[in-house]
């Protein structure tokens, strides 16, 4: 399937929500998340949105889990 084929979704997220999913998408193996953490942050940013780093999100996680 090319490119061109995929269907692409609008979802809107606050960013307290986007900085959630990029904290889950942290969780899991660079191999498998990276890309998609790399295309969320470089839609964020081209909306005027920035949402924190993957890793500062899942080390504020992990600080406010202890």
């Amino acid at each position: 399937m090319s490119l061109q084929d995929k269907q692409l979704f609008e979802i809107n997220f606050n960013i307290d929500e986007l900085n959630m999913v990029l904290g889950a998408l942290g969780e899991l193996p660079a191999k498998a998340s990276m890309g998609l953490i790399m295309n969320i942050q470089q839609q964020a940013q081209q909306q005027g949105q920035q949402p924190q780093p993957v890793e500062e999100s899942v080390e504020a996680e992990r600080h406010s889990e202890d």
